[in-house]
Parts: structure tokens; C-alpha cells; sequence
């Protein structure tokens, strides 16, 4: 089951304003409501504990923690997909994927893939990089944010585990 045919709820975490209205724009009500932007950590530990987001989309460094463990809590507590975008030299080496056609590098513990049928399904968080033409990874801009958000749109399904439906990002 894919989620296109249902609306998902969206935290961004950012303290950035330049981003959050770009980002604003790429997510259409008739597919994200509501959508809520909360400017630190702490805002989104609160709000978390209001409601269930189904995506969680973190842009790291925010200004009271990088933001790596609230994007494990929020996946390991309820079930959220999120997303943890931050430039290149600001991450930890973890496991890497190319994904959307070699442009985005996402970095996530393998720990938190499952495979089924031949198919990775990442179940935890994930850091997103850009790749250039010369394969370096680069800083995140407007035109990154824009294909994540495209390849998150593509491949963000849900899994049965043990019976219970849950959200999950298709590996390709």
C-alpha cells in the first residue's frame, strides 16, 4: 500500500525561515495536513506529545540539539518516518545509500531496515545529502529539498510488522 492515496501529517523542525517557506510550498494540503513548523527541539518534543506525525522532517543543526535523537525517538515511539537533513560535514558516517537516480545520498542505521520480498524498507530516520556531478557530497539547497521530497513522495509506503500497519520508506 503506498500513500498517495491518503493525507499525511507533517512536523518540520527548522529554525531556518528561508527553508520553511520554501518547504511550505512543496507540500500541497491536498496531500500533507497539517502541517506544523516548530523551530527547535524541545517545540518538537511537545508537539510530538500532542499528536502522531506520520512524517517528521528534521533540518539539522537546530539551535538546542543536532536533532539525530529525536528523529530515533519519534521513529522508535510512534511509528513516524523521519527525515534528518543536514550538509555533509555536519553527520556522523553511517550507512549510505544512492537513491533518485545518484543525486541524494541518504544516511540511516542499518539496524532499522527490514527487507522483504527483495525490498529494504528503511523504518527509522534518515540524513540526506546531495551529490554532485563529480560524486562529492555537497551542501543541501532548494533543488535538493525539492527531490527529497519527490523521492520521499515515490517511496514512502507503509509494512505489516507482527500485524500492524506502519510507515516505512522504500529503499531503491
Amino acid at each position: 500500500m503506498v500513500f498517495s492515496d491518503q493525507t499525511y501529517s507533517v512536523l518540520v523542525v527548522s529554525a531556518a525561515q528561508k527553508f520553511n517557506e520554501a518547504f511550505a510550498a512543496m507540500l500541497p494540503g491536498s496531500e500533507y495536513y497539517p502541517v506544523r513548523f516548530v523551530g527547535n527541539i524541545a517545540a518538537a518534543r511537545r508537539e510530538m506529545v500532542n499528536k502522531t506525525y506520520d512524517l517528521v522532517i528534521i533540518n539539522a543543526p537546530l539551535p538546542d540539539d543536532f536533532g539525530t535523537r529525536f528523529a530515533i525517538d519519534a521513529c522508535n515511539q510512534s511509528g513516524t518516518v523521519a527525515l534528518l537533513l543536514a550538509k555533509s560535514d555536519v553527520y556522523d558516517e553511517m550507512e549510505a545509500d544512492l537513491v533518485a537516480d545518484g543525486e541524494l545520498l541518504l544516511h540511516y542505521d542499518k539496524s532499522d531496515v527490514i527487507e522483504t520480498d527483495r525490498t529494504r524498507y528503511l523504518l527509522g530516520a534518515a540524513e540526506v545529502s546531495e551529490i554532485d556531478q563529480n560524486g562529492n557530497e555537497c551542501s543541501i539547497n532548494l533543488f535538493t529539498l525539492e527531490r527529497t521530497i519527490d523521492y520521499v513522495n515515490e517511496n514512502l509506503t507503509v509494512v505489516s510488522i507482527g500485524g500492524e500497519l506502519v510507515p516505512a520508506l522504500r529503499l531503491i
